[in-house]
């Protein structure tokens, strides 16, 4: 089903090419896929992450300059003693690690502040329970 509706998309190409390009058959605006090539062995993927990876001057892809909040987090995740000493230009690798880390320890204190405020509304709850307060009694009330 795929493969006839992507023929079918290229048909209507050329029909649409044809009818703009004034009868002449015009191949330009065709887009082909690339080329398979034959088996490649795992080593040669591994060679070429590798290379892709270590193939960077100082100023090229593979390092960031970090912003002054990413900063902070290499910091908080205790791989710079401090925020001047973290260089100005940090690895990819690095700072997605601090920043995974930064990502998990919030995600902890979050889920602790919310353990801690549903513990103090039960006790605000149950101090109003005993006071003879309830839901009802504040519905009836606010209609009247």
């Amino acid at each position: 089903m795929w493969k006839s509706s992507a023929r079918l998309g290229v048909a209507y190409r050329l029909i649409s090419d044809l009818r703009t390009s004034g009868g002449r058959i015009t191949f330009r605006n065709i887009k082909t896929s690339p080329k398979i090539q034959g088996p490649v062995s795992k080593q040669q993927i591994s060679v070429r992450r590798y290379s892709e990876e270590t193939s960077g001057s100082p100023g090229s892809s593979t390092t960031l300059k970090p912003t002054p909040f990413q900063q902070k987090i290499l910091v908080w995740a205790k791989m710079y003693p401090s925020v001047d000493k973290v260089p100005d230009r940090v690895s990819r690798g690095q700072l997605k690690k601090a920043m995974d880390i930064f990502r998990v320890r919030s995600s902890i204190c979050m889920a602790a502040l919310v353990f801690v405020f549903a513990a103090i509304m039960a006790m605000i709850g149950r101090k109003q329970r005993q006071e003879g307060m309830n839901m009802t009694k504040i519905a009836l009330d606010k209609r009247h």
